[in-house]
């Protein structure tokens, strides 16, 4: 249990994120919730349990770079993998996307055998996070010698190296043993409609519906449970 709040609370920095995790788990363990783990969901199995109602929280899935040669390099990942895996990666890394996540996992991955880069297209990085957030973290990042590439976008991805045009529009080539995809999710959602037709009453909570942070996940299933009178 706890999706990807069990990658999301990998990282040092993030021990508040495992804490929550393990009260989460420690309140579904002492209810009287049925859970049934290590089972695929089915469509089938909803129709046979006739429930009154359901409650979709099937999270998001990571985006795919849109890169040229991404399905033909070796050593790219996605973010989620890199932290759920716990790899520990030696040489040169390129994490793509300077969001919280890319930037999380650049202070992850760092160190004395790793040299880690984080490339951003945008103008800034971190533009979720509030300002004083934003500077502590950029302060993290510079002691453990995390290079940032703003107003860079990745042209093409090979083995061993990433190739991308600059600020000034310049391209420019980078080494890159493993290269990270940290660019966001999409939702997956693939079972609402089918439900739907079927004649049950749905909710979707979470990634699922939008991707967004923890607040909003928890958030959307607290509404979801007061409107159905819990």
């Amino acid at each position: 249990m706890g999706g990807q709040l069990d990658p999301a609370g990998v990282p040092e920095s993030k021990i508040e994120i495992r804490r929550l995790l393990d009260y989460q788990r420690y309140k579904v363990e002492q209810s009287d919730i049925e859970l049934e783990l290590g089972k695929p969901f089915q469509v089938e199995d909803v129709k046979e349990f006739q429930p009154d109602h359901v409650i979709l929280a099937t999270g998001a899935l990571p985006r795919n770079l849109a890169t040229e040669g991404v399905g033909e390099a070796p050593g790219v990942i996605h973010a989620v993998d890199a932290l759920r895996e716990k790899k520990s990666f030696k040489g040169d890394v390129v994490i793509i996307g300077g969001g919280l996540v890319g930037l999380d996992l650049a202070e992850f991955l760092a160190g004395p055998e790793t040299q880690v880069t984080v490339m951003e297209m945008m103008k800034h990085v971190g533009q979720e996070l509030e300002w004083n957030v934003k500077k502590m973290k950029l302060k993290a990042l510079k002691e453990k010698g995390i290079t940032i590439l703003t107003e860079s976008k990745v042209i093409r991805i090979e083995e061993g190296s990433v190739l991308f045009r600059d600020s000034q529009g310049t391209e420019r080539s980078i080494k890159a043993d493993t290269v990270v995809s940290a660019v966001g999710s999409n939702p997956y959602n693939p079972f609402e409609g089918e439900l739907r037709d079927m004649g049950f009453r749905v909710t979707c909570v979470g990634d699922c519906k939008e991707p967004r942070g923890i607040a909003e996940a928890v958030s959307d299933a607290f509404e979801a449970v007061l409107k159905l009178g819990a």
